[in-house]
């Protein structure tokens, strides 16, 4: 399973891989921070004393002391993600306010020299110069400051036909139609596996730095394969998937990335990870803070998809119990008198070990540290301050620097004997010495949201045996997880053996992805309940908090039979020998009138005959008589009757189900003049611009009051209903309409006793995209030679689920009387219809930029940008 440290810091660590920084007598920034005389504190305010430890956490508030060597300094900023600023190198933190993010705190946060990147509702994400933490640390409202961490995977098919998806695939159930979100750390060699391992194309929100991302696949690919793995066991369970994949940073980016999942309509999200914190909360499935990863799963649930979250590889690498301590001496006594927790490490190994206590959070009383030790050494120590507004929790991180074994030790500093302490390792190749694995699920795993499910692993060797690294509940409000299980150690194209809770997630994300394209109208709870009902019981009772309800199993396909076929659209005259003005297309149905999309059934052959034939016509279709369907829809094109006459019908038939025959139409005689016409009032507008249709329904004799529906179609045979108008006494009915895309447009009259259906010819309407340029450097401009200038074109319509459109920057020096063009960069947008380009203006003179997104098959170019000039010197 893959752990994404993304809210709490990597401080312990740091201190351990250094060594000696344990012993560093901190400066001035360790004494307490007196706010009365900040110039920074918002007038009118009450200023408060807080001690430092409750505000810079870990090693931000070593990092913030001037007693540290230069060496010192640089070994910590290698520890942390960090990217040059202008005065230097800035490191990437979470601040956590007291109250609201508003616009008076952030602005106080950016005098501080804090470069904010992302802001949540009560935390605030940003870079800032290590030599303005302390500035930071002083404001009022800053509750307290951590690092972001980086993220590190760990890795502790053959699971298609064992957990049933081979059935579900031969039925022609695989995951066509249905958007699944993958939250990852990277995506390494992906891209070389699409249209192979993978779908031909993946939609990605790909991170370099916090905050910053862009919609190029290839930029998600920072060489960990972990995301790949998941990606392409996913996609072995449903072939047909679309795939989002997303690595964000922080918390906040996390967010960000599912609010785009589900705006683009994702209707499961993959989580093979854990909170950076490990722990979020009181172990009740909910969290005080409303940016935790408990609230990432409710965002994505309220946005209507599923999330399925791996279960944690912590299983023996845990423990739970009541405070024990015969000597008194105020060490936890593990079993008997033994005060250590040992584990073993490998020189180069990285753990994080975190403890959590039965006190209130935001107002723990009791006061526990953390330590970790080598001998009789502390090598890393978590020893936040909680003395009645802190959290019940402490972590630590350590890189161990040589091989041998540590010893974890808890140390009750004040307060309280706890009823419950709870202990969980990430990172470990073997186990704790004392170990309990009940209870050992890491956040946001064990989330309340019934829009979630939680998978532990069994190995695909031995599919009935839990693994003994999978966390089990139950959760301390007594709750079941995980939900299920499902195997690990199958093998990927990406890592021979795929072990640990992060694969047994993504064969579950696989299965729902099956039975949402079979029931797409599911509720993310639903879905979950759907999961756990297909499921081969193990353990007992069933459900326990060791296998939830079982290994997934999905049985047998749920194919609904063929019962009939129906017109989707029926048929309408024309004039004769051109082509029908409602070209047929026909549904395979069940017994409810529901369409077949999946089965054999779905692809059979259906085969046109024209049923009642007045005059001895002949009906013509573009491929034939006959067509294949396709997920349950034959669309037939360029049919056309060559005879006049009233009452013509066209039937449609299939072996072994009953045929259909349409209602009847009237074929006009040549040079007549169709009942049905659609215009529009402009045949090419740049978007937001709307049309106003107009149809002129003018059957012999008129009439009025007739309802005129209006469609829409990108390709000419699909088409759906955009709305209706009823015919003045002129027959006329009008609709406005603001298109994102060039689109064809037509009219329809259903039909009516009196008077047969009618379908007008279609009309196109092409939109044009708008375009808008800017720059870093604000144009025009005298500007020194050197410098650097980075454009950004933002191209409306947004792009959406079609086609991104490339837009071309061009780049004019003037030489003498004359402009002559210096470069041509072709870029491709991002999903928010975004393209960057940046310019280094390396020779004096005038020059200038514009740009133009140019056509796709769906919108057409825009005009060219207003030119931004720059004079060079």
């Amino acid at each position: 399973m893959l752990t994404r440290r993304t809210r709490r810091p990597r401080g312990s660590a740091i201190v351990a891989a250094i060594g000696l920084l344990v012993a560093v007598a901190l400066g001035p920034a360790t004494g307490s921070v007196v706010r009365a005389a900040d110039p920074l504190a918002p007038s009118g305010q009450r200023t408060t004393t807080r001690d430092v430890p409750e505000v810079l956490r870990g090693g931000l508030r070593v990092l913030a002391s001037d007693r540290l060597a230069s060496r010192e300094h640089r070994t910590i900023l290698g520890e942390l993600i960090t990217r040059e600023g202008r005065f230097g190198t800035e490191v990437a933190v979470t601040i956590r306010l007291d109250g609201a993010a508003d616009a008076g705190s952030v602005s106080r946060l950016a005098r501080t020299g804090a470069r904010v990147v992302n802001i949540g509702s009560r935390t605030v994400e940003a870079y800032l110069a290590p030599d303005a933490l302390s500035a930071l640390a002083s404001l009022p409202e800053v509750r307290s400051v951590r690092a972001i961490p980086r993220h590190r995977p760990s890795y502790v098919s053959l699971g298609v036909s064992l957990h049933g998806a081979s059935s579900w695939q031969t039925a022609g159930i695989n995951g066509a139609g249905v958007k699944v979100g993958i939250i990852d750390v990277g995506f390494g060699g992906l891209v070389a596996r699409l249209g192979t391992e993978l779908p031909s194309t993946v939609h990605a929100r790909c991170y370099a730095e916090v905050g910053a991302y862009t919609s190029d696949v290839s930029a998600c690919d920072n060489g960990e394969v972990h995301g790949t793995a998941v990606a392409e066991t996913v996609a072995d369970m449903a072939p047909g998937v679309e795939l989002f994949i997303a690595n964000p940073i922080s918390m906040l980016d996390t967010q960000q990335t599912v609010a785009w999942l589900t705006s683009n309509g994702v209707r499961i999200i993959n989580a093979s990870w854990s909170s950076d914190y490990l722990f979020e909360g009181p172990g009740d499935g909910t969290s005080p803070y409303p940016d935790s990863t408990y609230a990432l799963v409710d965002q994505a649930v309220a946005g209507g998809a599923l999330w399925v979250n791996s279960a944690g590889n912590m299983g023996d690498a845990g423990w739970t119990g009541s405070w024990a301590d015969a000597d008194a001496d105020g060490l936890l006594e593990w079993s008997g008198s033994d005060e250590l927790n040992r584990i073993t490490l490998a020189a180069g190994d990285e753990v994080a070990v975190a403890i959590r206590w039965a006190d209130p959070w935001g107002a723990a009383a009791n006061d526990y540290n953390l330590q970790l030790l080598q001998g009789a050494t502390v090598v890393a120590a978590g020893e936040d301050l909680q003395a009645g507004a802190g959290d019940p929790f402490e972590i630590l991180e350590y890189t161990a620097a040589v091989t041998g074994t540590f010893a974890i030790r808890i140390v009750r500093a004040a307060g309280a004997p706890t009823t419950r302490m709870q202990l969980l390792v990430y990172g470990l190749r073997d186990t704790v010495s004392y170990q309990v694995p009940a209870g050992t699920l890491p956040a946001p795993a064990d989330s309340a949201n019934p829009g979630m499910v939680t998978v532990g692993a069994v190995n695909v060797a031995s599919p009935g045996t839990i693994e003994p690294y999978s966390s089990r509940g139950p959760t301390v409000d007594g709750r079941i997880k995980p939900d299920l299980v499902a195997i690990d150690c199958a093998p990927t194209t990406v890592t021979a053996f795929f072990c640990g809770t992060s694969e047994s997630a993504p064969f579950v994300t696989g299965a729902a992805t099956l039975i949402l394209q079979v029931s797409p109208g599911l509720a993310p709870a639903q879905l979950a309940a759907q999961l756990r009902s297909h499921t081969v019981p193990l353990g007992s009772p069933v459900p326990d908090a060791t296998h939830g309800w079982g290994r997934l199993d999905l049985g047998s396909a749920p194919i609904a039979p063929a019962g009939g076929l129906a017109f989707s659209y029926p048929p309408t005259g024309a004039v004769a020998g051109a082509q029908l003005t409602g070209q047929p297309a026909i549904r395979i149905v069940d017994v409810g009138g529901n369409t077949v999309s999946t089965g054999s059934s779905s692809t059979a052959t259906v085969t046109l005959a024209l049923g009642s034939n007045p005059t001895g016509a002949t009906l013509a279709c573009d491929a034939g008589l006959s067509k294949a369907a396709v997920a349950g829809i034959a669309h037939f094109t360029g049919c056309s009757i060559d005879k006049p006459g009233a009452g013509y019908t066209i039937g449609a038939s299939m072996p072994v189900l009953p045929p259909v025959v349409s209602a009847p139409f009237e074929i006009l005689a040549e040079g007549s003049s169709l009942p049905l016409t659609i215009s529009s009032s402009a045949g090419t507008i740049t978007w937001p611009a709307g049309v106003t249709l107009a149809g002129l329904f003018a059957p012999i004799p008129a009439s009025s009051g007739r309802l005129i529906e209006f469609q829409r179609s990108l390709d000419g045979i699909r088409w759906t209903a955009i709305g209706s108008g009823t015919t003045d006494s002129a027959g006329l009915a009008g609709l406005a309409n603001q298109p994102t895309t060039s689109v064809r447009y037509r009219a329809f009259y259903a039909g009516a006793p009196d008077l047969p259906a009618a379908t007008s010819y279609p009309i196109t309407v092409t939109v044009r995209q708008k375009l808008a340029l800017s720059a870093s450097v604000r144009p025009p401009r005298t500007i020194t030679v050197g410098r650097t200038v980075t454009f950004t074109s933002t191209v409306r319509p947004p792009p959406g689920d079609l086609p991104r459109a490339k837009v071309t920057f061009v780049v004019y020096r003037r030489l003498g009387t004359s402009w002559v063009l210096f470069r041509r960069v072709d870029v491709l947008t991002d999903t928010a219809g975004r393209a960057r380009f940046s310019w280094r203006f390396s020779r004096t003179g005038s020059w200038y930029v514009r740009a133009r997104a140019m056509a796709t098959p769906y919108v057409a170019a825009s005009a060219w940008s207003p030119v931004a000039r720059y004079d060079v010197r």
